[in-house]
């Protein structure tokens, strides 16, 4: 794609939305700070970035088009569902190849307008000073309009000073959620301060244009915080209820053996009673009848149930 003679523009931070081939100012003032970008945007052509990224089995690529002197010029060649529509200043292509497969032709998977002239509402604040030392903070300009699969795209560049970095392009930075960023270093995005003393300055915080924040601080193997947790968890799970299960086990039995004990105790105390007092202690029987007797290889219950050998009783009853 090549890029059309329009003036590709940024406005003061109050803006309205303009014609497509509107003129813009590309020098402003913001925040008592004095902004010239006109010697990096006109007459440019359009700039290609590709960022490649392994995504096994494929490799994927995402291709923008970007252009810093007015809307694009469409290849009318392909089909219109294989482009950005028309007026789009921003515009991302996104394929995938698969190695192993060299004789497969590249797949277009997405075509993402993110910048239309129409609905451009460009906007410029300043950014947060990337380190302590810096005298300039970052000037952002946010580029708005496209739109995909229901969800609202915007190109945002971070201009950021630089005396030593001409001639200079935008690289790269990120994308997430719909917010494509950019970063250009120049000197021209060193702002002059007009008179006195800053208005605001940098904010503090940009929520609205910041990535979430990655805890992986290592692009390489995963740190061990990273690593899945589920099996894990999965593990002291079933760990727990083995041991649950065993516990509960053993006390049942040491509870049945306990009772077994008391039961031939009574039941010897009260046979020795029997041979000494003959059928007169009889009546001496009736509250250890036989069938609490349990057999050795059976476990007691662990609630009331018929189980074999056994006769039907209730917990904290007699007989």
């Amino acid at each position: 794609m090549v890029s059309s003679s329009a003036l590709w523009t940024f406005i003061l931070p109050v803006l309205t939305t303009v014609a497509a081939q509107q003129d813009f100012p590309c020098s402003f003032e913001l925040d008592n700070f004095a902004f010239d970008l006109c010697p990096l945007v006109r007459g440019r052509n359009a700039i290609a970035l590709n960022v490649e990224e392994d995504t096994p089995p494929t490799k994927t690529t995402s291709r923008y088009s970007i252009s810093v002197d007015g809307s694009l010029i469409r290849d009318r060649t392909l089909p219109k569902d294989l482009t950005c529509p028309d007026d789009t200043w921003i515009c991302l292509e996104v394929s995938n190849t698969r190695p192993n497969r060299p004789s497969e032709p590249e797949r277009i998977t997405q075509i993402v307008p993110i910048a239309i002239g129409s609905k451009l509402v460009p906007k410029a604040k300043f950014g947060i000073k990337r380190h302590e030392s810096d005298v300039h903070a970052p000037l952002r300009v946010i580029l708005h309009g496209g739109t995909y699969t229901g969800r609202r795209q915007k190109a945002l560049f971070e201009f950021v000073c630089d005396h030593d970095a001409e001639p200079s392009s935008p690289t790269f930075a990120w994308s997430f959620n719909g917010t494509h960023a950019f970063d250009w270093r120049s000197k021209h995005a060193c702002g002059e301060l007009i008179s006195g003393t800053p208005t605001k300055g940098g904010p503090e915080t940009q929520p609205d244009d910041q990535p979430p924040q990655d805890p992986d601080k290592d692009s390489g193997e995963l740190s061990p915080t990273h690593r899945p947790r589920g099996v894990l968890w999965t593990f002291l799970l079933l760990g727990a209820i083995f041991l649950f299960f065993v516990l509960r086990k053993r006390s049942a039995s040491s509870i049945l053996k306990s009772l077994e004990r008391s039961i031939t105790s009574v039941r010897r105390h009260a046979q020795m009673r029997w041979q000494q007092g003959g059928h007169a202690s009889n009546n001496h029987l009736e509250w250890t009848p036989e069938y609490l007797v349990l057999p050795a290889d059976d476990e007691m219950p662990l609630s009331p149930t018929m189980a074999k050998g056994l006769k039907p009783f209730h917990y904290g009853s007699v007989g």
